[in-house]
């Protein structure tokens, strides 16, 4: 693991001090508040703003951007309801989401029409992290459109269950706070906000609710994840997904995440990667200014389970070299994960230039 040795085994024993000292001053704080009030916080279910769980918090709690796509054809934000639009000469209001359906279809009519959603300006849009702007002019619509990257990727399969309650205590100045959370707009803006040397956990057990009306109860981080990437594993059974490895070789990828012991995403900045090949194997091209570094991709299909091995010709990517379990996929987002040992866990993504 090149990069973490770059970085230094004091990093890696400043974050278990830092972890302690978390653990230690959350009980401390709180039992000289109420002698009677004991609160135990494992700091394996700890995180602050770089982790990866964070990530599927924040991607769970947004708002959902891209479900109005057939409207704005953008996930940067969605557009306030009602709206008025244009389509193929049809004058339609769009009222609720269930009128989406009527909007595509319309688009779907016809082979030979230019199938674009002209709106009734002006028209309010709400980003991501809930911010609300209102746009006045076509113009001003397409500015914002192309002067910004639309990469979200909600996860609108599975929701929290509100009031949830988290822990935070920031190790530069050493205060400790308890945040009661109401709703996904107040839990999103929580994690997004969080700064340097702060430290986050909820309160478990928590309730999440699948798209079925499933009920699931879990009692800690890692069981968060697991019953977030099973939601995403059952949204995405039997859909029209095309195969991994020819999502893969279209197009090129960048690296948008990768987590080892601390955020290192950083390091992997400037690299465009392009996959090609036949099947479930082939070469990839990692090219950044002039410089180029070559390997080889293969995924393995094991009970119902996929991998991506990466392998690279040099020491430059070593840390991209292992085999990944696929998580998720989408046409422009592919998310890894793989152990590490002693319950660690590393997590890469690449998502499409």
């Amino acid at each position: 693991m090149q990069l973490c040795l770059l970085l230094g085994i004091d990093i890696l024993n400043m974050k278990k001090i830092i972890w302690f000292v978390f653990a230690f001053l959350m009980v401390s704080f709180y039992s000289c508040e109420d002698e009677q009030e004991t609160i135990v916080q494992n700091t394996a279910d700890s995180f602050t703003k770089s982790t990866a769980i964070s990530s599927l918090i924040k991607r769970v709690s947004q708002n959902e951007t891209s479900r109005d796509n057939v409207l704005d054809n953008t996930s940067l934000f969605s557009v306030k309801l009602p709206v008025t639009v244009t389509v193929d000469g049809h004058n339609e209001v769009v009222t609720s989401p269930a009128d989406y359906l009527e909007i595509q279809s319309i688009i779907n009519e016809h082979s030979y029409d230019n199938d674009i959603v002209y709106f009734s300006f002006p028209i309010t849009v709400i980003y991501s992290n809930y911010s609300v702007a209102t746009i006045h002019t076509q113009n001003e619509f397409n500015l914002i459109v192309a002067a910004n990257d639309d990469n979200f990727h909600e996860i609108d399969c599975i929701d929290f269950q509100f009031p949830l309650t988290i822990k935070t205590y920031n190790t530069d100045n050493q205060v400790a706070n308890t945040i009661n959370v109401a709703s996904n707009s107040q839990l999103y803006n929580f994690v997004d906000g969080l700064g340097e040397g702060e430290l986050a956990g909820i309160v478990f057990p928590i309730t999440m609710k699948k798209a079925n009306g499933q009920l699931c109860v879990t009692n800690n981080n890692a069981e968060l994840e697991d019953i977030i990437d099973a939601a995403i594993e059952d949204d995405n059974t039997g859909t029209n997904m095309p195969e991994l490895h020819d999502i893969l070789t279209d197009g090129s990828w960048h690296i948008s995440y990768c987590y080892y012991d601390n955020d290192e995403t950083l390091f992997f900045n400037g690299y465009d990667f392009t996959f090609s090949g036949m099947g479930n194997q082939g070469d990839v091209a990692a090219v950044k200014s002039s410089n180029i570094i070559n390997g080889e991709w293969e995924i393995q299909n094991e009970n119902s389970n996929q991998t991506l091995k990466l392998q690279f010709d040099t020491n430059a990517l070593h840390d991209l070299e292992s085999e990944w379990k696929v998580k998720e996929y989408t046409f422009n987002y592919v998310r890894l994960k793989r152990e590490g040992g002693s319950n660690e866990y590393y997590y890469l993504s690449f998502t499409k230039n």
